[in-house]
């Protein structure tokens, strides 16, 4: 009898693999992803949500020219030629504090006492720092330094103009821009509605935490779900866990079915591959108004991810093993949230450059995902390998800070190369 081994032993099974791209752009076309509502909550419950509208300035930041030190406001111009040996003085007619508003009028040669923040008195232009001064007898300004016309003061609009754009929509919102928006007056926040993730896994293999932590022979914890509802939150989802289910198509199928009703994604971990208890797809199969999309992608690890709808509503179907499981994630699931919140931000991962340290290889026509760990010596970054293949190999992820992506038309990398590393 004789054997061909023209094709990879990994496509065994599958009736075709699609590139990420070719993936994605079918599961669009066939899905309707559900852009989430608005909803207006308190500004401290907004952290790490989506905005949903674009924020303009309502007026100057600051609202009025401010003192930007402690000192005197002056005209400027009475200040020419100031010096220790030659000072100037000028007479103090007033003081303005801080939240205290003021008609105090600054006249030619005089002076107002001003504290950083105090609204700047009409006709001054300039503050003089109090360590270039000295008061005597409670009214006369000894000026020892000259200032020009705008020192120390922090004008109107200097900051944010009234009328800009100073948030985008789709911004995913971080304490600094809960600031501004605090400084613009906004007490709520229109955001959209955190997208529901119903998360279960597949396998009879599988056990759930407890208080007992001994297994059973042939059975493991249930690491993947965990990882996953996590993962959710991470990226502002509300995850719903719906538990394990065994190897069971009836049971796989009404548990799609609770899912589907419950939520607005579902990811299934486990039993999406192409053997006996790979009963994923036929559970899909089965189920009303549901269909598998996408089955295979062109990737290690993570080829047996599929993409789903069910009953009408977006599903991803992730391999049992972690790593295969955390790769599908990575691609597919922030891709869905996306446009769940409209926010191509959440997509963009921090990428460091860095010289690989150890050569690479890998197969023409699959994406390979490596996981590496960083170490920076001296100006340089290097790149070290954790883990090539092995996509049960958890703790390979716990050891990397990203991955290294090896193009489909790449052969490998090459000691000493230049790559980009994606942070998790």
């Amino acid at each position: 009898m004789g054997f061909s081994f023209g094709k990879d032993v990994r496509m065994r099974g599958f009736t075709e693999t699609l590139s990420v791209e070719e993936a994605w752009k079918r599961f669009t076309e066939n899905v309707n992803i559900k852009k989430m509502e608005v909803e207006e909550v308190d500004i401290l419950q907004s952290l790490n949500r989506v905005l949903a509208f674009d924020v303009f300035s309502p007026f100057n930041i600051p609202p009025f020219n401010r003192a930007a030190m402690d000192g005197y406001a002056v005209k400027a111009e009475n200040t020419f030629g100031a010096s220790k040996t030659n000072p100037v003085i000028l007479r103090v007619v007033g003081s303005v504090e801080a939240g205290k508003s003021s008609n105090v009028v600054v006249g030619d040669m005089e002076a107002v006492k001003v504290s950083t923040g105090a609204v700047m008195p009409k006709n001054a232009d300039a503050v003089v720092m109090v360590e270039y001064t000295e008061v005597l007898d409670g009214e006369k300004l000894v000026v020892y330094s000259p200032v020009y016309v705008g020192a120390n003061v922090s004008k109107a609009g200097e900051d944010v103009k009234a009328g800009e754009k100073v948030l985008s929509k789709g911004t995913v919102l971080n304490p600094h821009d809960l600031g501004l928006l605090a400084a613009l007056g906004f007490k709520k926040v229109k955001v959209f509605r955190k997208p529901k993730v119903a998360v279960f896994s597949v396998g009879d293999e599988l056990t759930d935490l407890g208080e007992n932590r001994r297994l059973l022979n042939g059975k493991i914890f249930d690491s993947n779900r965990y990882f996953l509802l996590s993962a959710i939150k991470n990226i502002g989802g509300e995850a719903l866990d719906l538990g394990i289910v065994g190897d069971d198509v009836e049971k796989v199928r009404l548990k799609l079915l609770e899912a589907s009703s419950k939520a607005d994604l579902t990811i299934v971990c486990g039993g999406t591959s192409v053997g006996e208890k790979d009963l994923v797809p036929k559970a899909v199969s089965q189920t009303p108004n549901s269909k598998i999309v996408v089955h295979g992608v062109s990737i290690r690890p993570g080829k047996p991810v599929a993409l789903a709808s069910v009953n009408g509503k977006p599903a991803v179907l992730l391999p049992g093993y972690p790593v295969s499981a955390m790769v599908g994630f990575h691609l597919f699931v922030r891709k869905i949230f996306c446009r769940m919140l409209d926010s191509p931000q959440l997509e963009n991962l921090c990428v460091v450059k860095g010289k690989i340290i150890r050569s690479v290889p890998s197969n023409l026509g699959t994406r390979d995902f490596v996981r590496v760990s960083l170490r920076k010596v001296g100006e340089e970054v290097y790149v070290e390998p954790v883990r090539i293949s092995g996509a049960g190999v958890i703790s390979s992820m716990v050891k990397a800070d990203g991955f290294v992506v090896v193009a489909e038309d790449r052969e490998g990398l090459k000691e000493g190369e230049e790559v980009e590393v994606i942070l998790f």
